[in-house]
């Protein structure tokens, strides 16, 4: 009995050590020849002002309702959120629960997928321990018809919780669950129709008394 019981014991220690491991944050991906056997990387969005200039101007056009579709470039989506961080179906700024607390976030584009970068902190005890979790993937549309987010790959730390099944749909209704939606948000929300990735861009196509 002691035997079988240190098998699940021994799994959970193995994950916790995956999920305290650092993760390199770099801003190119390495080579793989330059990569080291066992490590996590994470490789960070766009900021760049120039490219994402406009970013205001395509939120806007998303609240008034008066274009059908926007492209957002990951300079844009990381310029918007870095100013307003709150009042989207993601986890905010300083959002707490009793075993995360995110602390930012962080957009890249690539390779027809929409990374997103969670800076958190994790509850390990007393303590709270930085971890990173990461997520890629594209977008679905939900039960109750809402357009989301829908990754098919999560890290939490260096532990590959995509692995594990269901695992994702568990975090992302926990995390995503707690975010209220504001009005004019999920007035917003209910409007989108696809969300498409293409190369370095995300296409949102709106219903908006579309002929």
């Amino acid at each position: 009995m002691c035997a079988l019981a240190a098998v699940p014991l021994g799994a959970l220690l193995a994950a916790a050590c995956l999920v305290f491991r650092p993760v390199e944050i770099v801003a190119t991906p390495p080579a793989f020849s330059g990569r080291e056997a066992g490590r996590v990387y994470y490789v960070t969005g766009s900021r760049d002002r120039a490219k994402g200039v406009r970013w205001m101007l395509k939120r806007q056009q998303l609240f008034d309702g008066t274009v059908h579709e926007v492209v957002f470039n990951e300079d844009e989506l990381n310029l918007w959120f870095a100013w307003e961080p709150v009042g989207v179906p993601l986890p905010a700024h300083g959002a707490r629960s009793e075993w995360v607390e995110v602390q930012g976030i962080d957009f890249r584009i690539a390779d027809g997928a929409l990374c997103v970068g969670l800076p958190s902190r994790v509850a390990a005890g007393p303590r709270r321990v930085p971890v990173l979790i990461q997520a890629r993937g594209g977008f679905a549309r939900r039960d109750d018809g809402l357009v989301m987010y829908a990754p098919d790959e999560v890290w939490v730390g260096a532990f590959p919780l995509h692995r594990v099944p269901w695992a994702i749909q568990l975090l992302m209704a926990r995390m995503v669950g707690r975010q209220a939606i504001p009005g004019a948000g999920m007035d917003l929300w209910q409007k989108i129709l696809r969300v498409t990735i293409t190369g370095r861009e995300m296409r949102v196509e709106m219903d908006n008394g579309r002929p």
